[in-house]
């Protein structure tokens, strides 16, 4: 399938899972749309042949979207986004909801756009608001997050006017059973309106709205396939008004919701989406024995999006097969309920800030955020600053390519080290004169106040022979471990390359990584690298503001390349409950090497020794990139 996408095939060597927030693009839809800019960019409804075009392109959108939607009987409208086409209804349903006096109940775990604009009305015209949200056990360890249906049939009453809900959550990534709640809701309260946001659900399984038999539902193309273009299929347009020009007060129009004319070049991209879908078909082996022309038909998408549904299934299932051994990952979903390739993750020991960057920077293209969910998060009491790391897959990702994703998530484990501390003196007195003069060309570190210089790399480490640098990685730590620079993303140039070659440099990388092979006992392929100068003047300067500490890392290792003219910067380390274990001053070329997990550790203070000249200290720190 990669074959029908230019950026998977231009940038192979990149692993796509942030498709939750917007999918690849295949060349149909480029092809489409390009080709309406270069030879139709006209307005429509007028008699020129361009113009024709672009209106036969209109009716030619309006057929796919319908058949998309399953719609037999309602009216669709197009948006540049869910969050717009949302704020538009919300404002056209706004008086019928203050006539009835009508309650609101909204799902807490919506996206953002599906929660703002029902919230705003109701404050505005004091309409009471009921939440809908989660069953959370933290102590439930079979499921923890439980999405309860009678929670929210419960709730319904003889006021409830409308209910609002996800078919997916953006962040669960659980399928929602919209039919079966729809028709429950009516059992109580027929007059009850039901809105589905089905943005996160598209992308992965059929939509049918006429099975669904729900008064409104969402969907954003772009999230599947597409480039930003939405629309809001209605039931009827009853209890709606007119939020577009005066002249379609009265019709039976589209306008009601739509506010201004399509965009008719997204419009085409949405032509381009069927043309994917059709030779998806005929990659898949379609029957089209009674379609020999392969014509966007409901059947032909209905048999596209199943073949979609399966290869995702498989990812799914590898994924958690993958994890189900790492206890440090927490997968927030419903266990009990089916599942699309959304998978949001939350780390006992690590913050997500920090893996991502990481993640990026091995061409794992991810992100961590609350993703416009902040109501579930703050119902959970989960820090939103963390957030969660989103793998969000789609049906082009490989199998391959999740067994990848995974064991670089797997690197990430607080694990039960058989060590204290070492000091590993096998490089003392044999550092270099090129090694020891690459320090005197690091940038300054703008992030503290007194005067000092880093360089910061994340490094590749299979072949010593051979050391390579991954990417241009920021450094993140949480306030957790760093309270002076906690929760700050630093931006530090990377190591210069020259020092890659230099063979006592060589051999420090080579010491602190079998060491680590040792304690870990299998390979490691990569470490992160601090090369740092700090100077001291004639007061006592502080090395680590941040007190005693541990890095949040499992193995950490320090060595000291050069001490000119300085007294101090004695490094002591300390058990887990914070005794003194030993106290020492490291020599040039000496590394002290900590578990991380179990060990404190500080530095003391630098002074000059002579005021009178410059002085400073020279480390490099290794650690682990877990």
């Amino acid at each position: 399938m990669n074959k029908f996408f230019p950026a998977l095939i231009k940038n192979h060597k990149s692993i796509f899972c942030d498709n939750a927030g917007g999918s690849q693009i295949p060349r149909q839809v480029i092809t489409k749309v390009n080709k309406f800019i270069e030879e139709s960019y006209v307005q429509p409804y007028a008699n020129n042949k361009f113009s024709k075009i672009v209106t036969d392109n209109i009716k030619q959108l309006n057929l796919i979207t319908n058949s998309i939607f399953n719609n037999k009987h309602g009216t669709i409208s197009y948006g540049p986004s869910c969050s717009q086409l949302t704020y538009n209804f919300s404002k056209s349903i706004e008086n019928y909801l203050k006539q009835c006096d009508g309650e609101i109940i909204i799902s807490d775990f919506n996206h953002e756009a599906c929660i703002t604009p029902f919230e705003r009305i109701a404050n505005q015209n004091n309409l009471s608001i009921k939440w809908w949200s989660i069953d959370y056990d933290i102590n439930n360890k079979d499921n923890k997050y439980f999405i309860n249906y009678n929670t929210l049939l419960d709730m319904i009453s003889n006021k409830t006017s409308l209910v609002v809900i996800p078919h997916v959550s953006n962040i669960l990534g659980n399928i929602i059973d919209v039919k079966l709640l729809s028709q429950e809701i009516k059992k109580i309260n027929p007059d009850t309106k039901v809105f589905v946001d089905g943005v996160a659900y598209l992308p992965h399984n059929i939509v049918d709205v006429d099975d669904f038999d729900v008064d409104y539902y969402v969907i954003s193309f772009y999230k599947f396939c597409c480039l930003r273009i939405s629309a809001l299929y209605c039931k009827n347009l009853n209890n709606l008004e007119n939020q577009y020009h005066s002249m379609f007060d009265n019709s039976d129009s589209s306008k009601y919701i739509e506010v201004g004319g399509i965009n008719y070049e997204l419009g085409s991209a949405v032509i381009g989406l069927s043309e994917y879908l059709i030779d998806l078909a005929k990659f898949f082996n379609y029957d089209n024995s009674e379609n020999k022309d392969y014509c966007f038909t409901r059947d032909l998408y209905e048999f596209s999006i199943n073949k979609i549904k399966s290869q995702e299934n498989k990812l799914v299932k590898i994924f958690r097969e993958r994890l189900k051994d790492n206890d440090e990952i927490e997968i927030i979903e419903d266990k009990l309920l089916e599942k699309t390739p959304i998978f949001s993750l939350k780390f006992k020991n690590y913050d997500e800030n920090n893996i991502n960057l990481i993640l990026n920077q091995l061409n794992i293209i991810c992100k961590n955020s609350t993703f416009y969910c902040d109501r579930f998060f703050d119902s959970i009491n989960h820090n939103k600053q963390r957030g969660v790391l989103r793998i969000s897959l789609m049906h082009y990702n490989s199998q391959e390519e999740i067994e990848k994703i995974c064991e670089y998530l797997n690197y990430f484990k607080k694990s039960k080290l058989e060590f204290d501390y070492i000091i590993q003196k096998d490089s003392l007195n044999k550092i270099s004169n090129n090694l020891k003069q690459s320090f005197d060309n690091l940038p300054i570190d703008r992030y503290y106040t007194t005067k000092r210089c880093r360089r910061y790399s994340l490094l590749k480490v299979d072949n010593y022979e051979s050391l390579k640098l991954v990417g241009d990685l920021p450094f993140y730590q949480s306030d957790d471990y760093n309270s002076y620079n906690g929760n700050v993303l630093r931006e530090y140039k990377n190591l210069d390359t020259k020092i890659l070659e230099d063979y006592s440099f060589k051999k420090l990388v080579k010491s602190f990584t079998e060491k680590c092979q040792y304690y870990f006992n299998q390979p490691i392929k990569f470490i992160q690298i601090h090369q740092m100068r700090v100077y001291a003047d004639s007061n006592s300067v502080n090395l680590v503001p941040e007190g005693r500490h541990k890095d949040g890392f499992n193995i950490v290792g320090m060595t000291c390349i050069e001490r000119k003219n300085i007294n101090g910067a004695v490094s002591s380390v300390y058990d887990d409950d914070e005794n003194l274990i030993i106290k020492k001053q490291l020599d040039i070329g000496e590394m002290l090497i900590l578990n991380d997990n179990k060990m404190y550790h500080d530095v003391s203070n630098i002074v000059l020794d002579n005021p009178e000249k410059i002085g400073y200290r020279d480390i490099f720190v290794f650690t682990t990139i877990s």
